[in-house]
């Protein structure tokens, strides 16, 4: 890539660390990796601006054509099936503090702190729309959009539309081939 891109060049990309990175991938000068070594990027994936990777212990796996645009964060053990996107602002968290139990919330206290820790895997062709969250142990299955603005907190097991708080079914999605002609 040119000196002045918006995106690192290969060198540059290659010293983030990552565990291994696919042909075409752009990253953003902007983006953060935190357990670099524990993140992988399939071919053809774009990395927005402010967009936040930090790795569980398994790590994040983005397997392909996949697009994290701007300002989003992906915390903990996710794995990001080809095709999908995560749009600007969203969340997707794979631990977080179990508030269910009468313990410490905040990160500096480990001693009595009780955390829900489950991957989170979203399918192939899925789109998470700008500023939703997903929590840990969520699956979404493949060809499912979420509206903006959703909270996902429990398994997606059929394709569709899914939007509200807590995201709930709201309609089918259409195949490609079956929607009405762009007007000329």
């Amino acid at each position: 890539m040119k000196t002045g891109s918006s995106f690192l060049s290969e060198a540059e990309v290659v010293d983030i660390g990552l565990a291994s990175v696919g042909r075409s991938a752009r990253i953003s000068r902007h983006a953060r990796f935190y357990g670099a070594s524990r993140i992988r990027l399939g071919e053809d994936v774009r990395i927005d601006d402010f967009a936040v990777l930090s790795a569980g212990q398994v790590g994040i796996d983005l397997e392909g054509h996949n697009h994290i645009a701007v300002g989003a964060l992906l915390f903990g053990d996710i794995t990001l099936r080809a095709w999908s996107t995560v749009s600007s602002r969203v969340a997707v968290y794979s631990t977080s503090d179990d508030f269910r139990v009468d313990t410490h919330t905040y990160p500096h206290v480990e001693a009595g702190r009780a955390l829900v820790d489950a991957p989170v895997v979203i399918g192939s062709r899925v789109v998470i729309g700008t500023g939703s969250t997903i929590l840990p142990g969520v699956t979404i299955v493949d060809g499912v959009s979420v509206g903006a603005m959703s909270l996902v907190n429990r398994p997606i097991v059929d394709a569709g539309v899914y939007a509200g708080i807590p995201a709930r079914f709201i309609n089918a999605r259409r195949p490609l081939d079956e929607r009405p002609a762009e007007p000329t």
